[in-house]
């Protein structure tokens, strides 16, 4: 079964560290690779069920290690994440 054909940013929302600094340039890298993304800010200030609605939407999702992915088990099958790391993110 394929995931769906969409494709997130995982921004955070909270806390001091692990916030992505470049953002141009990692949407440049993006079109560059022929992916469309739109961003996503998930965090504690979501329910339950828009944490469930919106990790089964997506097909693709790029984040730093965050609690949001907590509910990653609700993401489909063959979804994709990445987590990228980093000194600076």
């Amino acid at each position: 079964k394929c995931p769906p054909p969409r494709a997130f940013f995982l921004y955070r929302t909270e806390g001091s560290g692990r916030r992505f600094i470049n953002h141009a340039a990692v949407d440049q890298l993006a079109e560059q690779l022929g992916i469309s993304w739109k961003p996503a800010y998930i965090g504690s200030h979501n329910t339950t069920l828009e944490h469930v609605q919106f990790f089964a939407s997506f097909g693709l999702l790029v984040s730093s290690h965050s609690s949001a992915r907590k509910a990653l088990i609700f993401s489909s099958p063959n979804a994709v994440v990445v987590e990228v790391t980093g000194r600076h993110i």
